[in-house]
């Protein structure tokens, strides 16, 4: 599996840099975690009126294959931190992204869809234990839909984009939903 998303990588980008313009972007934001693991959300229960801080962000390269779309790869991430005293629960949710940005034509509009392959790392310390345990679920394959907001005149140049974005991530034998808003700054 890693032989062929490796191959199939170095084929997009051997085939667009060739003949593609090549831009960037990095976003930072905020969202909302649903665990789909009854495990996890009775876990997370434990310290459930704990200080919390949701961070999102990604970063991804874009290649122009059309005036109005945009081949992307790159990564998208979740932090999930809840602490109350000595109690923590902090999760780390990260995913390779692949898929395409399209503006329709509607000032700066953005329509975004995406492959996503990730899994979700959990560093727990409940009840004064001594040592914090390190779960990891497994891969899954899921996907990403983004709405935003592009400043940039025509999506060309260096400016911001507002926008949220849906990740769904299968965790064998269940499924995480991220629901993220960002600001993002981009150059295409």
């Amino acid at each position: 599996m890693k032989k062929l998303l490796c191959m199939f990588a170095v084929c997009v980008l051997a085939a667009t840099s060739l003949s593609a313009t090549v831009g960037w972007e990095f976003g930072v934001g905020s969202g909302y975690m649903y665990y789909g693991s009854s495990e996890t959300r009775a876990r997370n229960r434990q310290i459930s009126d704990a200080n919390q801080i949701l961070l999102h962000a990604n970063a991804g390269t874009l290649f122009k294959l059309a005036p109005a779309l945009y081949f992307c790869f790159g990564v998208d991430t979740m932090t999930d931190f809840r602490w109350k005293g000595s109690d923590h629960v902090n999760s780390l949710d990260y995913a390779a992204v692949m898929g395409f940005h399209l503006y329709p034509g509607l000032s700066g509009l953005m329509f975004s869809t995406e492959y996503a392959l990730g899994r979700r790392t959990d560093f727990v310390s409940i009840n004064n234990a001594d040592d914090e345990t390190i779960h990891s679920t497994q891969w899954g394959n899921g996907f990403k839909f983004a709405l935003a907001y592009d400043f940039a005149k025509e999506g060309v140049g260096l400016a911001p984009a507002v926008g949220a974005s849906w990740r769904h991530m299968p965790r064998g034998g269940s499924s995480d939903e991220i629901i993220a808003v960002f600001i993002r700054l981009s150059e295409k």
